[in-house]
């Protein structure tokens, strides 16, 4: 079963998307251990594992994506 994630679009409308492929059950794994419900999907993790309720930067996201995509060999 693939786990089904909320996202807001422009308008303020919320569309169900479906997650599916490998990326789902690290994501459903995400979602259950922060808790996730009706707050954004990346947050702020602290070096002693707590994770923050705000949303992190777009510019965080870019960097973290970027440096892990550089891990794995991707473009």
């Amino acid at each position: 079963m693939s786990p089904q994630v909320v996202e807001t679009n422009q308008k303020g409308e919320a569309p169900r998307l479906v997650r599916k492929g490998r990326a789902a059950k690290p994501l459903a794994c995400w979602i259950e251990v922060g808790q996730i419900e009706d707050s954004p999907l990346y947050h702020t993790v602290l070096k002693s594992g707590w994770i923050r309720k705000h949303r992190l930067n777009p510019d965080a996201i870019a960097q973290i994506d970027k440096h892990r995509r550089k891990l794995t060999g991707l473009p």
